[in-house]
């Protein structure tokens, strides 16, 4: 179905056995029955517009056009269009908050933790890939950004800054909406715009590009680090096999000779227990010839 009709004619007529009649149109009616439809004409600053349908957004860049009712001649309806500020603060709370999140967990992971309390080092202590995710992060969010269609070239010139010295941000809503009614083209281009070869750069290009360089598939640094990771725990899997082994081995080989020495000393104990009967006897025969 067409939802664009424009000056077409519209009939309708009984079908499969279903008359119109039992919802109270009546086929007689030749006004009941057939419509035709209207396309829709406008002007837009003095230049006429026709459209087939009402809802236009091919007519201003940028703008959709709602046609809710007909207009009386000679009259006309005003409309302003200005930046919704308020959206875009909101997108930019929300990405600070889920990149203080995402470093408070990082940092969390990488805690060395206190030397004296057991357990209170971070799982990834003293790993620096984590170090190095860490410190990119940092940097990225509080550097200048070079290259852009913008007056804007840090963070900190649209309210973002840094709060602590774990690097966490906070926004500085008014700042940012400041900038956004002087120029909100220059703010979307701080966060993303295109070189002249047609690369991404930006604040969150950057960022997306980095993040993306840490978890693609097959190449990304954090896959690359969970192999090499995975590839040592296998060798010292199979170096404690070959050790438990040797182990074995020499286990056998104690039991072995442990055995053989129980049966040496037993044999020592009888030879003992014979040669002491022995001079036991000679001790008794030698009573016998002194009475």
């Amino acid at each position: 179905a067409d939802d664009n009709t424009g000056a077409r004619t519209l009939t309708l007529a009984d079908t499969d056995g279903t008359p119109l009649a039992t919802i109270w149109l009546d086929v007689t009616d030749l006004d009941v029955t057939s419509e035709t439809g209207l396309t829709a004409q406008f002007s837009i600053n003095g230049i006429s517009v026709e459209r087939d349908t009402n809802s236009v957004d091919d007519a201003v860049e940028g703008l959709t056009i709602i046609l809710g009712a007909e207009t009386e001649e000679g009259t006309s309806e005003s409309i302003t269009v200005a930046n919704d500020t308020a959206a875009t603060v909101n997108k930019v709370e929300a990405f600070i908050a889920q990149y203080n999140s995402t470093l408070s967990f990082l940092q969390e992971k990488s805690d060395a933790g206190d030397p004296e309390t057991a357990g209170s080092a971070g799982d990834l202590a003293g790993d620096s890939t984590l170090q190095r995710i860490i410190s990119s992060l940092r940097t990225m969010v509080s550097s200048s950004v070079s290259g852009l269609d913008s007056e804007f070239s840090n963070a900190s010139q649209l309210g973002i800054t840094t709060i602590d010295k774990y690097g966490q941000l906070q926004l500085d809503s008014s700042e940012l909406t400041e900038a956004l009614i002087e120029d909100a083209e220059a703010v979307k281009n701080f966060f993303h715009d295109t070189d002249a070869e047609g690369e991404e750069i930006g604040l969150t290009a950057n960022l997306e590009n980095y993040i993306n360089s840490l978890i693609a598939t097959g190449t990304g640094i954090t896959e690359v680090r969970e192999d090499g990771l995975q590839r040592a725990l296998d060798t010292l899997n199979d170096r404690i096999d070959a050790f438990n082994d040797r182990m074995e081995i020499r286990e056998t080989y104690y039991i072995s000779m442990f055995t053989r020495l129980d049966v040496a000393l037993q044999q020592a104990e009888s030879q003992m227990s014979w040669l002491s009967s022995q001079l036991s006897s000679l001790s008794g025969l030698s009573t016998s010839g002194d009475s």
